[in-house]
């Protein structure tokens, strides 16, 4: 059975890609691949549509598009009154980044965690509210909704009650491109980016629920660079998404800490090949995509004991206590006597999690629902 026409809101498009935007990527392009003519993505006028998206059919959809590229909230303002004023017709709306607005038709939104719920002091005022207003008037009017994870289900059920039985898990995927490395690979990369030649190696934004702050610590009271010459290497940007914090910024200066600030999608493939161990000390993630990434090229991983690390993990990563400085200390000490990887750990990639995968389960969900119709824009390539 086809799934129903599905209209992607590509919010997503302006942003660099991370964990929600890669999704957003990555299960949109296998989607259109697997449903031809069925999926469409809808873009705001003058945005960069990525190379993995090519094959994509695009709309430009805006009510004011002369001033749509220098304005803020497309996807809040323009897009939703642009979609009703045209109308969906038999199709679904897909909003896979988070917060939709409760004027778009047919809706279904993916909302991939809920930090701005559990840690509020890490985020910007105006973020926080924003998704907290787009929650509260959205969700109880959506057609359908997705979590990328059953530990994020559980949450959303306990904070929106109402949405019991409504919920469907469609887990994050990894990407063909993630694999061990060639050697020709792995030299351009630390070329490009200078690599020390042994390292730790930590992925993601500098969010304070990626607990990097304690990872800096745990990496210098453990006296492993003076001792063994491994260095630390963070790669991941800032964004004014999260408050500040001098001290952190201070730490980021400390003997043996590389940071290489925001890395291409296309490097990290080798960066997780090159690295000695994956260092993954978050406080909370909704998923945690660069676990299975470093696990389908192959390099050990260490991260934080929180449920959906387990969820995801299993038993081919080692774990510590989010809360024990010591028991980080002591899993780096260890990491760092390995001598090699272990090659097991590379057969996740192609076992449990791939984009395939996530594109079927999401059709799954897409099939059970049935649109109310009116009529439907026409599709620009």
């Amino acid at each position: 059975m086809p799934i129903p026409k599905l209209i992607v809101l590509g919010n997503f498009l302006k942003q660099r890609p991370t964990g929600v935007q890669r999704y957003a990527i990555e299960l949109t392009r296998v989607l259109a691949a697997r449903n031809p003519g069925r999926v469409t993505l809808l873009a705001q006028p003058g945005v960069t549509i990525p190379s993995r998206l090519a094959e994509v059919p695009v709309h430009i959809g805006s009510c004011w598009p002369r001033l749509s590229r220098h304005l803020p909230g497309w996807a809040f303002l323009d897009a939703p009154l642009y979609l009703r004023l045209k109308g969906v017709g038999d199709t679904l709306v897909w909003n896979p980044s988070n917060i939709g607005a409760p004027h778009i038709p047919n809706q279904i939104i993916t909302l991939h965690d809920l930090s701005f719920h559990h840690y509020p002091q890490f985020f910007s005022r105006v973020f926080r509210y924003k998704h907290q207003l787009s929650c509260a008037l959205t969700l109880p009017w959506v057609r359908g909704l997705t979590t990328v994870s059953h530990t994020v289900k559980g949450e959303i059920e306990q904070k929106y009650p109402r949405l019991r039985g409504r919920i469907n898990v469609v887990y994050n995927g990894v990407s063909e491109k993630f694999s061990p490395q060639s050697a020709t690979h792995l030299a351009a990369v630390r070329l490009k980016y200078q690599l020390p030649d042994r390292f730790f190696l930590t992925v993601g934004s500098l969010d304070p629920r990626k607990n990097n702050k304690a990872l800096i610590r745990a990496y210098v009271d453990s006296g492993l660079f003076a001792q063994t010459g491994i260095h630390l290497v963070l790669a991941g940007g800032k964004f004014s998404t999260f408050n500040e914090d001098p001290e952190f910024t201070e730490l980021l200066q400390s003997p043996g800490i590389v940071h290489l600030g925001y890395v291409a999608d296309e490097d990290l493939p080798s960066l997780y090949s090159s690295c000695h161990t994956f260092i993954f000390p978050s406080i909370y993630e909704g998923f945690g995509i660069p676990l299975i990434e470093a696990l389908a090229c192959g390099a050990p991983v260490i991260c934080s004991d929180i449920p959906v690390f387990r969820e995801i993990g299993k038993d081919l990563v080692t774990y510590f206590p989010i809360n024990s400085p010591e028991a980080l200390i002591a899993s780096l000490r260890v990491a760092a006597r390995r001598e090699s990887h272990d090659d097991r750990v590379a057969l996740l990639g192609a076992t449990e999690f791939s984009w395939e995968q996530s594109a079927v389960a999401f059709e799954s969900v897409l099939r059970g629902f049935r649109p109310v119709a009116s009529p439907v824009p026409q599709t620009q390539n």
